[in-house]
Parts: C-alpha cells; structure tokens; sequence
C-alpha cells in the first residue's frame, strides 16, 4: 500500500502511524481510520474491536484473564501528576481506570491499551480536600471489549492530604556580590569559623585566649537577607550562615564572646557548604524545604508534594527547620541568588505526605 493523498487536502489517504510512507492498513474511504477487519454480514458495524487502529482484530480475554491482571508499580499518586503501574497477565485489549478507594472525586480518566507491560494514567482531584484527610487504597477498574466494568485490584498507597490554608513561600542563599543585594549602608557583625570537619571547636577564643573570630562589615542589605533566609554567599568569607551554637547560654559559648553579640548580627563562616537543621542533611534548590520546628505534622526526612494551579513543584524533602514558619507553613528552598523577588506561593492547592 502507497501513502498518497490524492485530493491533496495535506492529509494522508490511509493511517500510518509509524510515519514511514506506507498505510498500516486498509482505509477504503479515506477518513484516516482503519477499516473494519471483519464485518461478515456488511451491516458496517465491526464483529469485533479494533482499539489500537491497527488494522486487526484485538486479542479477545478469556474468561476470568481480568483477575489478577495487575501487577503494579506505584511511583507518585499526587494530583495533577500521573500514576504508573505495571500490568501482566492476559495480553488483551480493554480500559483501564483507576480511582482513589475513599474519594469518588479523586479520579483518573479512562485508557484504551492492549494490557500488558509499564503504563501510566492521570489521576486527577479537581478541588482541594477541605480537612486534613488519609488515603489508603488506589481502585483499579478493567473493562475488557463487551464487559461490564470490573474491579480487579485495589492497590495499598498510604498518603495523607494535610487540607487547606497550609502557606509556602521561598527562601534561598542571597549573593553579596549580585547586583540586587549591593547597599553603600554597612552594619558590623561578628563571623564564627568551624573546621573543615564542619565542627566549631572554639567560639571566640582559642585555648591561648586568642580572638578566633572576625569582627568586619556586610551591606545592609545583603545581611537582612542573611537573617530572612538563614544562609548568603559573602564576598570575604563564602558561604555563611546565622550562627545559633556559639550564643548558647554555655559556658563554652559564652567564653570571649562579645557582649553586643546575638544571632542578628553574627554569622558563621561554612566554607564546607550549608548546614540543613536536620541531621546529616543539605539544602538542594527544587528538592528541599524547611518546617517548623513546632510542626505536628511534617519531620525531617518526610517527603511532600505540594501545588497550586501553574505552581507544580513536585515532590519535596523535608531537611531544614523554619524559625520563623508556624506549624502549617513550609518554605521552599530555590536558587536565587537575588536579594528580591522571592515569589510566596500563597495558601491555595494540595499539602500532602508521601507516603505516610
């Protein structure tokens, strides 16, 4: 069979899917769809289904091939977001659709594929859950040609939406030297150093009563965006970050300190890169986020999924606290090194806890 278009209305005569110059089957009328593969008694309605177009009859299910058919592999159910699933069994054609068990409004569209190997289906909730509420169980429904709808499988997926009026805003690591964060207006700090062990073995004096810290200048500016955000890029000292340890009310801390010294206005020296409040952890631009210390219901380690309309970030994980956030606000850490334009996101969309 040729690929042609003899009306020259841009159109190919005949379907090929494959893109490559021949028809993938019969099409007498030209209306780009295969033709029926058997119809026997010419009444032009198919003895059988043809779902992928492919010109041939779709393997017919045997009895009772449905049960069992799904072999999954959930990945992420969120909202929005497509959920993947693996399938074996019976190598026939049919939909599939998939629902959250607890939450009719919580659903996927349907999907005609011949059933066998790696799929994935949109599961969608168009409105935000209005109370903090748990998800246990996906619902998968097969429908092979000419049967009824059939649940066949009900997937174990544990998550909980945190409900509304959950805020999310944006914190970042300021950069002195970016245009933005410049200000001829200085303020005096003092920097902490730690080793290259990312310990502080002395605060301000070292065992000979030596000054082991620096007293020196940032800009305005720049500083204030140091305290908002909890860490900067300086241009004298690398990274630094709002120092807590060296103003503990301990006999170590307190040792040499300056009098006027608090945690808004000193600052320690990271060189080995920021320090997360969660043990071992780091803060990654698009992957992390800060909590409170106070919150009930995200920890270290937990990982979320938020969004809200255009705002799609995805999966998070939780890895630093947020001094300044209540228990229902999660701040987002991004790349910005500007010292302005740090967009909040508002207190609209989904907060959940994957998995819980």
């Amino acid at each position: 069979m040729s690929r042609v278009d003899e009306n020259e209305d841009l159109f190919c005569d005949c379907p090929d899917e494959d893109n490559d110059g021949e028809c993938d089957c019969e099409d007498s009328n030209g209306d780009g769809v295969c033709d029926c593969p058997e119809d026997e008694d010419g009444d032009g309605v198919c003895d059988c289904d043809d779902m992928n177009n492919d010109g041939e009859c779709d393997p017919v299910c045997e009895s009772g091939a449905r049960i069992g058919i799904f072999r999954r592999i959930l990945q992420d159910i969120m909202p929005n977001q497509s959920v993947a699933y693996w399938t074996e069994g019976a190598n026939c054609v049919g939909e599939v659709t998939l629902t959250i068990e607890e939450d009719p409004d919580f659903q996927a569209g349907s999907e005609r594929r011949i059933i066998s190997g790696f799929h994935s289906i949109a599961l969608k909730r168009e409105d935000t859950p209005v109370s903090e509420k748990a998800y246990r169980r996906v619902l998968v429904k097969w429908k092979a040609p000419n049967q009824p709808w059939t649940p066949t499988d009900r997937i174990s997926y544990e998550f909980m939406a945190r409900g509304e009026g959950y805020k999310h805003t944006q914190y970042t690591t300021p950069r002195e030297s970016h245009p933005i964060c410049s200000d001829t207006n200085t303020r005096k700090v003092y920097v902490t150093r730690e080793n290259a062990s990312g310990n502080v073995v002395n605060c301000w004096h070292d065992a000979d009563g030596n000054d082991v810290y620096t007293e020196t200048t940032l800009p305005i500016r720049f500083h204030d965006e140091v305290l908002e955000n909890g860490s900067g890029d300086s241009v004298n000292f690398g990274i630094i970050q709002v120092e807590s340890h060296c103003l503990e009310d301990s006999e170590a801390a307190r040792k040499g300190r300056p009098d006027d010294a608090s945690n808004l206005n000193t600052v320690r020296d990271v060189s080995g890169g920021i320090r997360a409040s969660c043990s071992g952890e780091t803060v990654i631009s698009g992957q992390t986020v800060a909590v409170s210390e106070e919150n009930r219901f995200f920890e270290c380690g937990d990982v979320l999924y938020a969004t809200r309309q255009e705002r799609a970030p995805g999966k998070k994980t939780v890895t630093d606290t947020c001094p300044g956030c209540n228990e229902r606000h999660v701040d987002h850490y991004i790349g910005s090194e500007a010292c302005r334009g740090i967009v909040d996101w508002g207190s609209n969309g989904w907060t959940l806890r994957l998995p819980w």
